[in-house]
């Protein structure tokens, strides 16, 4: 007997489907005091100052996937947004410019957000950071207190106001604090 084959079907050979990438985004806010004309990569993220001085903010975006990023903004509500001029590739960063301004009075906490589209599904992906500026705000405490007669030291609370007999010895005490 001779063996005979049966020719087989073949699985048909249609579109290859087109691969899924992954999208993903981050965002990194750091903050120093003084005026930068770019950014560097030690930075803090909570910063104390003295009124009127110079802060920067930086902002560090990360396509930390494996789908390109396309028409990425960031916006922070400290008073800045930015719009990337090109796309990001997987694992490519860029640096914002820094952001620059006088601290605020009463210091700022400020998240700032940045999206982006994924060139290949159009997906919106989107992450937040935030960092904090305190302002030192120095001030003087003084309290006048007096006493009946001589006190060699001002070791107990007087009185604000005090009334006397003219010609009787009073003490004055001033606790001064910062």
């Amino acid at each position: 007997a001779t063996p005979s084959a049966t020719p087989s079907a073949s699985p048909s050979a249609g579109p290859t489907p087109s691969p899924t990438f992954s999208a993903s985004i981050t965002l990194s806010k750091t903050v120093t005091e003084g005026q930068l004309s770019e950014c560097e990569e030690e930075m803090e993220e909570d910063i104390i100052v003295d009124p009127e001085d110079d802060i920067s903010y930086c902002y560090l975006i990360t396509n930390d996937n494996d789908a390109t990023l396309c028409d990425i903004v960031m916006t922070d509500p400290a008073g800045y947004t930015y719009e990337l001029d090109t796309c990001l590739v997987s694992g490519a960063s860029v640096y914002v410019p820094p952001y620059t301004k006088n601290a605020p009075d009463n210091g700022e906490h400020t998240t700032a957000k940045v999206t982006g589209v994924a060139s290949d599904s159009g997906t919106v992906v989107t992450d937040s950071d935030d960092a904090k500026v305190e302002v030192r705000n120095p001030a003087i405490l003084v309290s006048k207190t007096v006493f009946d007669g001589h006190l060699s030291e001002c070791t107990e609370e007087g009185a604000e106001l005090y009334m006397n007999v003219p010609g009787t010895s009073v003490t004055y005490c001033y606790l001064v604090e910062n």
